[in-house]
């Protein structure tokens, strides 16, 4: 929050003969919309530094005088500042006024070299993105100036696409007939910026892809409906990019499809039929569903077809026997399409079974094992709570240590669950590609119920049954959050040994909560163990520990820390403690530029009453201070 009275100081520095307080002013009027009016004299100065600042922010405003912006346009030799003008006449409410300049612009032969690079490409380019909105109020004379500086032959690639779209937009003369070009691309820049309906179906049935391709998404954005047959047909196209643009097409139009488009999409490899479910018609799920079922569409779109269902309100029991029998041979990312459908079904039950065969399958992902040891921890049942507290309790023989995440796009074996017994046969892959592949280490599915147990009696049984401190750091991790959340005492639960366990583990950030966890465990242990928690190898331990502190000789230390996070939260944990008064630590932030950041959450009215105090016998300080503010808190005014 800015009090106006800090305003005012910059307001009245701008007529300051002092350059700094000038341009210090400047910066601070320009980050407030209603203050803008301020700069505008400023744009006749001939300093190019205030110049700058006032083009910066005026360039969004709808009634900067026009004929300024014009004057320094044509008379200013900076790059900056000329292209500055341009933006800012761009987005001007009498940019017509200046069309004539602009298009000058796009002749002028002057450069502006700046190291290997020519500046004057930037203000041509600046120019016609100027033009372009006003295209349709251009003369015919200024469309034939465009058209003479588009047959250059040296012109840039995107500027020579702005001109096209400027003359295609402007209608008035025939750019077909006038610029001809055997050049693919220029004839793709033609049909990209054309309105010729006509024109483009002739190029959407012509023998040329790239064009063919380029019509189809033109006609698409000029939401040409008279050719909805040639966009049903282009879904089943030969070229991906013109099937893309079709199904987008439809999908614009809400356009819903039948058996008869779709049956010829599913006989297509790498068609995503996810993709087109906005477009398929109800009517569609119960043949796709009985043509899955009897293997003449590809189990693939087993996910989409769920997808359909859910959406449609279908229950599932027609598909949940083909879910349990085609869900272990889909890729990785099927499967998890699919799971994402599930998940959203509160009420859904999958049996015992197919739990089992798949949280046991060792060939299966992190994701997906995890997606089902969840859904087992919430079911009620009888079968589902025995077999979810033997993944608890029991030892179960499978070594998850040992095995590799699959990779996303690897297919699945075609036998289900055949893979166990694959584990043992040897690698054959000796390529420095998967030599030098990083691994993922495959959680346990113990380790994923104990995150996911919410059953205090079940966790105390756990707790007395293993030796805590005996557990890999995943599931021990799990086990402690599984505490914190049931709410479970530490004191209870842990001992010596878990406790040493549980230091060794910090630093991991992908299992810990550390403000969760020192809330657990409480002030006395963090306390207890504060040297060797400060002076952790993991920065975030370190400075989750801060607000936990009570001794003010280790703050005072921490308030000069070379990480800027722990120093930040040394100074808000000695403001709290009320080791240091509101003013002392006013005047440490804006010291301290790692400080900063704590300025909008200070007490505002102090700060504004410690910069008025200064500003009363040092503007500069003052009005550097009020910068920094500025930049750093949401501007708003308080009167």
């Amino acid at each position: 929050m800015i009090t106006q009275p800090l305003l005012n100081i910059a307001i009245d520095s701008i007529a300051s003969r002092d350059r700094e307080q000038r341009i210090l002013a400047a910066e601070i009027l320009s980050r407030f919309p209603e203050q803008l009016f301020h700069l505008e004299p400023l744009l006749l100065s001939d300093d190019l530094e205030l110049i700058s600042i006032s083009l910066e922010s005026l360039q969004y405003e709808l009634n900067t005088p026009i004929q300024t912006l014009l004057y320094l346009l044509e008379s200013c030799n900076e790059p900056e500042i000329k292209l500055l003008c341009i933006r800012a006449i761009q987005n001007n409410a009498l940019a017509i006024r200046a069309t004539d300049l602009l298009i000058a612009q796009l002749f002028s032969k002057k450069d502006y070299w700046d190291g290997d690079w020519n500046d004057a490409d930037d203000l041509s380019l600046a120019a016609a993105k100027s033009l372009l909105p006003m295209a349709n109020q251009l003369s015919l004379e200024q469309a034939k100036k465009i058209l003479s500086a588009l047959k250059q032959l040296d012109i840039e690639p995107d500027l020579s696409t702005l001109l096209i779209k400027i003359l295609a937009k402007h209608n008035v003369i025939n750019l077909e007939s006038e610029y001809q070009s055997k050049d693919p691309s220029i004839n793709k820049q033609l049909l990209t910026a054309s309105t010729d309906r006509v024109l483009l179906y002739k190029y959407l049935r012509g023998s040329n892809l790239i064009l063919s391709r380029t019509a189809y998404h033109r006609l698409g954005e000029l939401n040409a409906r008279e050719y909805l047959q040639d966009f049903l047909a282009g879904m089943a196209h030969v070229d991906p990019q013109v099937r893309e643009t079709s199904i987008q097409t439809l999908l614009n139009w809400q356009y819903k499809i039948g058996i008869d488009h779709l049956e010829p999409l599913l006989k297509i490899d790498n068609v995503c039929l996810s993709g087109l479910i906005p477009l398929v018609d109800d009517d569609v799920i119960p043949w796709l569903s009985k043509e899955i079922r009897q293997d003449r569409v590809a189990a693939r779109y087993l996910p989409s077809l769920v997808k359909l269902m859910v959406q449609a309100g279908y229950q599932l029991d027609t598909v949940i026997d083909d879910i349990y029998i085609h869900f272990p041979s889909l890729d990785e990312l099927q499967k998890l399409d699919l799971l994402d459908t599930l998940n959203s079904l509160e009420d859904l039950d999958l049996s015992t079974a197919f739990l089992r065969q798949c949280i046991e399958n060792t060939s299966f992902s992190n994701a997906v094992r995890e997606y089902f040891v969840q859904h087992l921890s919430l079911r009620k049942g009888i079968h589902h709570q025995q077999y979810y507290s033997q993944l608890l309790l029991e030892k179960l023989h499978l070594d998850m240590g040992n095995a590799e995440e699959p990779k996303v796009h690897s297919q699945s074996a075609e036998a289900p669950f055949s893979t166990l017994a694959s584990l043992s046969i040897p690698s054959q892959q000796t390529s420095r590609r998967v030599k030098k592949a990083s691994q993922i280490q495959m959680i346990s599915n113990r380790s994923f119920a104990l995150q996911y147990c919410s059953n205090k009696e079940l966790l105390n049984e756990f707790s007395q049954t293993f030796n805590i401190e005996e557990l890999g750091p995943h599931e021990f991790g799990s086990f402690i959050n599984a505490c914190i959340r049931l709410d479970l005492s530490s004191e209870v639960m842990l001992d010596g040994g878990s406790q040493r366990k549980l230091l060794s583990l910090l630093g991991d950030n992908t299992i810990w909560n550390y403000a969760s966890l020192w809330n657990w465990l409480g002030a006395a242990w963090v306390n207890h163990h504060q040297e060797y928690l400060l002076s952790h190898q993991t920065l975030a331990v370190s400075e989750s520990t801060i607000p936990f502190i009570v001794d003010v000789n280790t703050l005072k230390i921490c308030c000069s820390h070379h990480y800027v996070g722990i120093k930040k939260k040394a100074w808000e944990r000695c403001r709290e403690l009320e080791v240091i008064t509101e003013e002392e630590l006013i005047r440490a932030v804006f010291e301290d530029s790692d400080l900063h950041q704590l300025l909008p959450k200070l007490e505002q009215e102090q700060v504004s009453k410690q910069l008025l105090a200064i500003g009363s016998h040092d503007i500069k300080l003052a009005l550097i201070r009020i910068n920094i503010l500025t930049s750093y808190i949401t501007p708003t005014f308080h009167y």
